[in-house]
């Protein structure tokens, strides 16, 4: 294998994507856009896996007013099959234990009560010996998340090559709020848990091709130790470090008695490595890197090497070592070259088909079969058969820079309408100060926002991962501040390109995101002139008290990375909405669920009330009902028909 250094995918560039817009904005504008229920309703076909040999297709089959159900399909006959199917429930997650038994998920129980529930299930591809392994625990939910069930069963931690021939799950239990951790098999006919012996403190473990367990990470204190076990069953430590220290890496696979590794290795952005088990170090050069983007993706084998390595950059991209996929790809590539195509093999192909997950910012993902021995495509299904590509908008990544000078990376989504400056924007804030806020695919938020003629900014601020070291750190402590002034930089950076119309500019987001949109009212009320906040928080001293169920890691890690009630009250109190109600003066649309974990409703009534006394122009809606949630369809296309008038009116062609 050769290092590979690998740089942003080759997008359009601003100034193409604006003469594309002015070439087929005519045509687009005499078709009214899709409704809000066609960009929200539920996705007829996903969670699509093949079988361990290739013959089968498991897939997740809804949409449109039907619960999501498990179906698999014989490819050779093209002939599916019905397991599993709830009234009241969504299957979710699929995976293959083996050729004749699956595992998946069900969640989402709204407004009734059913004999079944919600949980961890296997059942066999005949659909017999169906069993419910661990019920989920379904409890208060997030307005904003898709789901927010937890179950005691967490396989999410337990990476590497599984066999993919018994009918044991290998799971991570986890105990008070993960401070003890056990690693675990789990026999899905019986249902027994048995304890897997490991090097105390673990929380990570990978697994080899012959299903032993191979490589496991403790945390004691402050540190982390890497183990290897040796062929003599003894433990052998590879490394003990910081997590943020030159010699830490995190270990990904291992397989053909290769140890393969994400790690910085002193410098900003991390990278691929293999580990030298003889010397105890990282190889000299990285097996995949990028000079902007961190290298942090997964690794696809088959069960004995590592085929390839699957990661984003501006879009997603794919480094095949194996040179069978390495030319499929291109093939595939051919084949449908205006979108990014996602490849999966079998894990033992007795097969030639490979599976393919085709999508980009105006085509919602399609799933095809490509025959590798024909060299054709099959269509299997599209998430959304109702979207018009022709009507969507076309995004590209640009940087541009903040007042201190830090890069501040953002996606910039154009509607298909006839070139004009001036455009009604949306500074998008996205949901997490931590994740990147968007990617070069498929959004129906942004595209149904595109869709009815407004230019879309999405900000990658400081603070998120995924664009190195210094980036993520400049957002310690900087909400409401920093990470607040790269939004309006962005907003700025728009009315500088002439994209903008500085009178018709709206900021809106969810959870954090929401926080931002109410603080970008209340810090630049020149700038923004209106607010969009679904789920969002109101005041950083409150979520504190709620004790954060959005928060992995509790209030010490939040203390950390936002700020500690105890020294930053001043703080805390300039970069409250609610303490600054007062200041936002303009139109705001607020939206809760009553039974959100993660932000109560009540918070949002508190910023409500302390707005209508002065602001005419707030709007308050909650989804009180119980089960009433982001997770339904119902309310996504509700809320965001919602949105779309509040818009309009304020920024819209009509206002």
């Amino acid at each position: 294998m050769t290092s590979l250094s690998i740089r942003p995918a080759p997008l359009l560039r601003l100034s193409c994507l604006l003469l594309w817009a002015a070439l087929h904005g005519a045509a687009a504008q005499a078709t009214p856009p899709p409704s809000a229920q066609v960009f929200f309703q539920d996705a007829k076909f996903s969670n699509l896996a093949l079988s361990p040999n290739g013959r089968m297709l498991a897939m997740v089959v809804g949409g449109k007013g039907v619960r999501g159900g498990l179906v698999v399909v014989d490819l050779a006959s093209m002939t599916p099959r019905v397991l599993a199917r709830y009234a009241n429930s969504d299957v979710d997650d699929v995976s293959w234990l083996n050729d004749k038994r699956l595992m998946y998920t069900q969640l989402n129980l709204p407004n009734s009560v059913s004999t079944s529930k919600a949980g961890v299930y296997a059942v066999n591809l005949d659909g017999t010996q169906s069993k419910g392994l661990h019920e989920t625990v379904v409890g208060p939910r997030s307005f904003a998340d898709d789901s927010f069930e937890t179950s005691p069963v967490d396989a999410t931690m337990v990476c590497g090559l599984p066999a993919k021939i018994s009918n044991n799950l290998f799971i991570r239990v986890s105990y008070e709020e993960e401070k003890d951790t056990d690693l675990a098999s789990l026999d899905t006919f019986t249902g027994k848990v048995t304890t897997i012996a490991a090097p105390d403190g673990t929380f990570h473990w990978i697994y080899d091709e012959k299903d032993e367990l191979r490589v496991a990470v403790s945390r004691n204190g402050d540190k982390e130790t890497v183990e290897l076990k040796t062929e003599a069953n003894k433990w052998r430590k590879l490394g003990n470090f910081l997590p943020a220290a030159d010699n830490a890496f995190t270990p990904l696979v291992y397989a053909g008695g290769t140890l393969y590794v994400h790690a910085n290795k002193g410098g900003d952005r991390r990278s691929l490595y293999r580990f030298d088990l003889a010397k105890l170090a990282l190889e000299d050069l990285p097996l995949v890197s990028s000079p902007l983007y961190d290298v942090d993706g997964h690794a696809l084998t088959d069960g004995k090497h590592i085929l390839g390595y699957r990661f984003r950059v501006d879009a997603q991209e794919t480094v095949w070592f194996d040179a069978e996929m390495k030319s499929t790809q291109k093939d595939v590539d051919a084949l449908l070259p205006a979108t990014v195509n996602k490849l999966s093999r079998a894990y033992r192909p007795e097969t030639p088909y490979v599976l393919v997950e085709s999508a980009s910012p105006r085509h919602p993902p399609r799933y095809l079969i490509y025959n590798q021995q024909t060299k054709q495509l099959s269509l299997i299904g599209k998430e959304l058969d109702e979207i018009d590509t022709a009507q969507m908008g076309a995004m590209d990544m640009v940087h541009y820079k903040a007042r201190d000078g830090m890069d501040v990376p953002a996606y910039v989504t154009l509607p298909n309408v006839a070139l004009k400056k001036n455009l009604p924007t949306i500074i998008y804030a996205g949901s997490s100060p931590w994740s990147r806020n968007g990617f070069w695919s498929w959004d129906p938020t942004v595209q149904f926002l595109a869709s009815r003629g407004y230019a879309v900014i999405q900000p990658d601020a400081r603070g998120v991962k995924g664009f190195g070291n210094a980036h993520a750190k400049a957002g310690i402590k900087q909400w409401g501040l920093g990470m607040q002034d790269d939004l309006a930089d962005g907003a700025r950076w728009a009315i500088a390109q002439g994209i903008a119309d500085p009178k018709r500019i709206c900021i809106i987001g969810t959870t954090y995101g929401g926080y931002a949109a109410l603080m970008g009212m209340v810090k630049d009320p020149d700038l923004f002139q209106c607010a969009v906040s679904w789920a969002g928080i109101v005041d950083i001293e409150l979520m504190f008290q709620h004790k954060w169920a959005g928060f992995s890691g509790g209030n010490a890690k939040m203390k950390a990375l936002v700020g500690d009630p105890s020294t930053d009250q001043a703080q805390f109190s300039a970069t409250s909405p609610l303490k600054n109600a007062a200041k936002i003066k303009g139109p705001v649309l607020l939206a809760y669920g009553a039974h959100d974990v993660k932000v109560p409703a009540k918070h949002g009534r508190m910023l409500y009330d302390a707005l209508k006394a002065s602001n005419p122009a707030a709007e308050f809606y909650l989804y009180d009902e119980k089960g009433q949630d982001w997770s339904l369809a119902g309310n996504r296309a509700d809320l965001w028909s919602k949105i779309d008038s509040f818009l309009e009116r304020h920024i819209g062609k009509t206002r």
